[in-house]
């Protein structure tokens, strides 16, 4: 429960105290610290046991708990509250003591204002309001196109996957190597999240993992007819490989990111909360019974309707979703508004 409050809290308060130039690079720095997480665990798990492993994981935990403690609550969440001078104390604070604040705290205020963000929206409120019904729908599709991507099933039988495809990597050097390339893909997004922008990114991200999973899937096609695919084993770790890098780059960082952008502060809140129960319910129903379905329709099937899901994604991401590199959230909410 924890864990999950950190997807939902960690992103949203860095997308509210972050400048607008910004905001991108810091949003997607969430996933390659996450990222950097696995990869230090893959990394000690042959050296110690689990209990060790827990011990030690509690210590950048009892760091955060001490030193976040110390830490500005955002402006906007401020002046929502009616704290106008503490959100100008908090401001100072994040942008430094020599910082010239006053253009930028007099616009946040007003469109918070403007966009009377005095309370936090109601479900009824939110399908009521058209651009916040827009934005709540782009929550929900980011946060399907995360799960349908099939990156947790691929990290939850990456060693089924590894065996069935003839190589005999153990599970924790297979997995080692995919927590290497995924820092590596998210450290590239982080560079070129503010330069190329989200949309950019989604889009060529979903379209590279259709391929990779499509080729994945024709490998398991050719199996299950039983040729002989001894000559292209190799096919199937680059095909892993270029899928862990384009995951990286877009679809595993940036709905965290995207989805702060497109919802008022006073509608974030109930909009997250409803596309990240959509996004576990979904990784827990697929996580179990991926085994199942994979025995039913073969898992060559499964990959194809995954490489298919992605293809839609990347449509509605060029069809629907605003660019929103450095621009304000209340720029992005009267586009989204606009019939």
């Amino acid at each position: 429960m924890a864990a999950s409050w950190n997807f939902v809290l960690c992103p949203q308060y860095v997308s509210e105290i972050a400048e607008d130039a910004h905001r991108g690079t810091l949003g997607v720095f969430f996933m390659m610290f996450f990222n950097i997480g696995y990869l230090l665990i893959y990394g000690i798990a042959a050296l110690f046991s689990y209990r060790s492993i827990a011990i030690l994981c509690l210590i950048p935990s009892l760091l955060f708990l001490f030193l976040f403690a110390w830490m500005p609550e955002t402006p906007s969440n401020l002046f929502i509250r009616g704290k106008d001078l503490e959100a100008g104390i908090s401001l100072q604070w994040l942008r430094g003591k020599n910082a010239n604040i006053a253009e930028e705290l007099n616009k946040l205020k007003t469109n918070i204002t403007i966009t009377n963000e005095s309370s936090t929206m109601s479900f009824r409120e939110m399908f009521n309001d058209y651009g916040t019904r827009r934005g709540l729908i782009i929550v929900i599709m980011l946060c399907l196109n995360k799960q349908f991507d099939g990156i947790y099933i691929i990290l939850s039988y990456l060693g089924i996957i590894m065996l069935e495809t003839g190589n005999n990597l153990s599970h924790i050097t297979a997995s080692a190597i995919v927590g290497t390339l995924q820092v590596g893909g998210t450290i590239l997004s982080s560079y070129l999240v503010d330069r190329k922008g989200r949309r950019f990114l989604l889009i060529v991200s979903n379209v590279t993992v259709s391929v990779c999973l499509a080729v994945l899937g024709a490998f398991f096609y050719l199996k299950h007819l039983e040729i002989d695919v001894s000559n292209i084993g190799w096919l199937p770790v680059i095909s892993l490989s270029v899928y862990m890098v384009g995951i990286a780059i877009g679809v595993s960082p940036l709905p965290f990111l995207v989805i702060t952008e497109v919802c008022l502060p006073a509608a974030s809140k109930s909009a997250f909360t409803l596309g990240y129960c959509i996004l576990w319910i979904l990784s827990f129903v697929m996580a179990n019974f991926f085994i199942t379905l994979s025995d039913i329709i073969g898992v060559y099937s499964c990959f194809w309707f995954l490489s298919s899901a992605c293809i839609v994604f990347a449509l509605f991401t060029f069809l629907v979703i605003p660019e929103t590199k450095g621009r304000p959230i209340q720029d992005i909410y009267r586009e989204l508004s606009r019939k």
